[in-house]
């Protein structure tokens, strides 16, 4: 992979976006009990969603929960503080072929896809977010996120997959809808 975007991997489970403000209360695997009936620890409670969308509490608010499909995942913005895309990355040729695909008819041309789910969240006062592995505690883990900012407010996130001859990957698709 190139380093023109920060891909955050997992360790298998799914990716959860947090608001700045949510961190602290993300308490990864502590008290995993192997995703069982009784598990409620936050890293369980992620891996129940699977969907490439889903939300769940945390703390005083909740967060975005990423699963589905799992691969290396990136926050790649838009001209503007308040929209992007989340991609991840299953199987692709090389990060150009992502962003050719992005920059190009294809995307600005998808209409409603049979295979599209949609969420609507809150960024948090601060509209700073925070792309990690579900299994790490929010505020501990250091090498393996990305952290970006939105204008804070209300957004949408529609998640579709995409397949072309050089790209397999899930596009969740971030835009505000009001502050």
């Amino acid at each position: 992979m190139t380093d023109q975007f920060h891909w955050i991997g997992t360790t298998g489970g799914p990716h959860i976006l947090a608001p700045k403000e949510l961190l602290p209360e993300w308490r990864g695997v502590e008290g995993w009990r192997d995703n069982g009936p009784d598990d409620d620890s936050d890293y369980a409670r992620a891996c129940a969603i699977t969907e490439w969308l889903g939300k769940i509490r945390c703390g005083q608010g909740n967060v975005v929960v990423l699963s589905g499909d799992f691969g290396h995942t990136a926050w790649i913005p838009d001209m503007t503080d308040d929209s992007g895309v989340l991609v991840t990355w299953i199987g692709c040729d090389s990060e150009e072929a992502i962003l050719a695909y992005l920059h190009g008819e294809n995307l600005r041309s998808q209409n409603r896809s049979p295979n599209e789910e949609v969420l609507e969240f809150e960024t948090g006062p601060s509209g700073v977010l925070t792309l990690f592995d579900s299994s790490e505690y929010g505020e501990k883990a250091r090498s393996n996120r990305a952290t970006f900012k939105l204008r804070p407010g209300h957004y949408r996130i529609v998640a579709s997959s995409v397949q072309t001859a050089e790209c397999i990957m899930v596009l969740r698709k971030v835009s505000r809808l009001s502050s």
